[in-house]
């Protein structure tokens, strides 16, 4: 059983949200919402679970831990799962969310 953690400094402003199964461009946001730093943590190599610095609607208000899809779970991290999981911070999935943005963000319909 082994255990790591992999932390990265990254300013990511995310850009997007789902909306009643609509895409939406977000045009202004509230700087809380700016990702500066984020942890994986890897068990026995494999993706394990993803922590937040910022607050985000997929993202546990108490823990900071991000809603990652179980198919990306049990996956090496690697370039390609790493750049996916940035590009899940882009987007604020409101569909399915712990909490909604409204009032911090602007938005226009894609």
């Amino acid at each position: 059983m082994n255990i790591k953690v992999i932390e990265t400094k990254k300013i990511i402003v995310p850009k997007r949200m789902v909306y009643r199964y609509e895409l939406y461009r977000i045009i202004d946001i509230d700087p809380k919402f700016v990702i500066r730093n984020y942890t994986i943590r890897l068990f026995d190599n494999k993706i394990d679970s993803v922590f937040l610095d910022a607050p985000h609607p997929n993202s546990d208000p108490t823990t900071g831990e991000f809603c990652i899809p179980s198919e990306l779970r049990e996956l090496t991290l690697n370039s390609e799962t790493r750049e996916f999981i940035e590009h899940l911070f882009n987007v604020f999935n409101v569909d399915n969310c712990y909490f909604t943005p409204w009032g911090d963000i602007n938005y226009e319909k894609v």
